[in-house]
């Protein structure tokens, strides 16, 4: 048996984009999440709330992380795809609410309620993809570059954050009268990254190569078969 699955072993040249594809989504989430960090102040002003609440809107992916979780444990059980495609999903929901927000009415709060609506998508999102790292490296990566492909995934998380708080403060100004803006411009432009990000991965994305990239992820991908055909590996069916 061990003959007949080193046979199946083959790397896949597909591996470099599913880990760009990820790469690309986890850096805009992380983006996502700290966007409003840096332009606390004039987040606060342009929404009519202090600045306790403008610390929310990160702080409320601290808060759901934990369901954010449970929902990775699930969709992960059922393939990676599944998995980067809802995070990637959750994210381009997260960005048209978080959009629609300069459109509400901006005193009173309404704006700022549809606000927080969409970081606490987004933050449901996270743990989707922050979890998938070590996945993607043993479903489509051979051991010698398994650490490699790891350490790129959590590059992007790092890149991510660097972009959250380097760009907002870029787009945000105020003008003569003293009023806030670029706000819009912010919001429409990570709408449109995560757009763009989302349809390549429903478009490229696959579960996992034809053939396994190494020995360990052969035998768990025949050992995942047999489970989900309910037989034990002699073949027998579990009672």
């Amino acid at each position: 048996m061990a003959d007949e699955v080193t046979d199946l072993i083959e790397t896949d040249p597909r591996r470099w984009l599913m880990l760009f594809l990820y790469c690309m989504q986890t850096l805009l989430n992380q983006a996502l999440w700290l966007t409003f960090a840096p332009i606390s102040f004039e987040a606060g002003e342009y929404y009519h709330t202090n600045s306790d609440w403008v610390n929310s809107l990160s702080m409320v992916f601290m808060v759901l992380y934990p369901f954010g979780m449970l929902l990775s444990a699930r969709q992960l059980q059922i393939g990676l795809r599944s998995a980067i495609v809802w995070g990637a999903l959750l994210n381009l929901g997260a960005c048209v609410i978080r959009a629609g927000s300069v459109f509400c009415p901006l005193p009173g709060g309404a704006g700022f309620a549809v606000l927080l609506t969409g970081q606490s998508v987004a933050g449901l999102a996270q743990p989707l993809l922050t979890n998938a790292p070590a996945r993607i490296a043993s479903d489509w990566f051979p051991k010698e570059e398994r650490e490699r492909a790891t350490t790129m995934a959590a590059v992007s998380l790092l890149l991510g954050n660097g972009v959250g708080q380097a760009f907002p403060p870029l787009l945000i100004s105020k003008d003569e009268t003293g009023s806030i803006t670029g706000m819009g411009s912010l919001l429409f432009g990570e709408l449109v990254l995560v757009f763009l990000s989302a349809a390549s991965i429903l478009i490229w994305f696959v579960n996992e190569p034809e053939c396994p990239p190494s020995h360990a992820a052969a035998v768990r991908r025949r050992s995942s078969s047999w489970s989900n055909a309910g037989l034990t590996p002699h073949g027998r069916q579990l009672s």
